[in-house]
């Protein structure tokens, strides 16, 4: 059971985003994939890696919520790694009934990382979706995670974004 959990998760991310975006022609939020390359702690860049999915549902304007469930893992390996989901409030700047093909956005929210026990995070964000079509486009983000008495890591995350 405990595997189907992160499977079910990403699955209904990437199915939000889709389903918001399809009640209307407007810009209503995306879904989105990514690879990151993190520092974790005292670790050099690159020792981590982190591989996910995720989706933005626009509420009000440019404002609303993100999810998102990736995997980290050691570089050297990749059976070690822990599961990683954040649940954030996010604003998109962005003209919903003209978006341009450039949408730069902020994101702050919880997060949890999971394995066999579980850390709870703060983490927060900024990033940029470029589309080069009407309905793929490429992601780019930093995104800060940060436990109650000591930094998580900062991952830079490079992706592609469907809407």
């Amino acid at each position: 059971m405990q595997t189907k959990i992160p499977s079910l998760i990403i699955m209904l991310a990437l199915a939000t985003g889709s389903a918001v975006q399809a009640a209307s022609d407007q810009y209503w939020g995306d879904s989105y994939l990514f690879f990151s390359v993190d520092k974790l702690d005292e670790a050099t860049i690159a020792d981590f890696f982190t591989f996910g999915g995720g989706a933005d549902a626009l509420i009000y304007k440019g404002l609303g919520v993100n999810v998102d469930l990736g995997y980290q893992f050691v570089r050297n390996d990749f059976a070690s790694g822990v599961g990683l989901t954040s649940f954030d409030g996010c604003y998109h700047f962005v003209n919903r009934a003209k978006p341009a093909k450039l949408v730069p956005y902020v994101v702050a929210g919880y997060a949890i990382a999971f394995r066999s026990g579980h850390v709870n995070l703060f983490n927060y964000g900024a990033g940029v979706n470029y589309w080069f079509s009407r309905h793929v486009g490429f992601r780019g983000e930093i995104r800060d995670y940060r436990a109650h008495r000591y930094d998580w890591g900062v991952g830079f995350r490079l992706g592609l974004a469907f809407r």
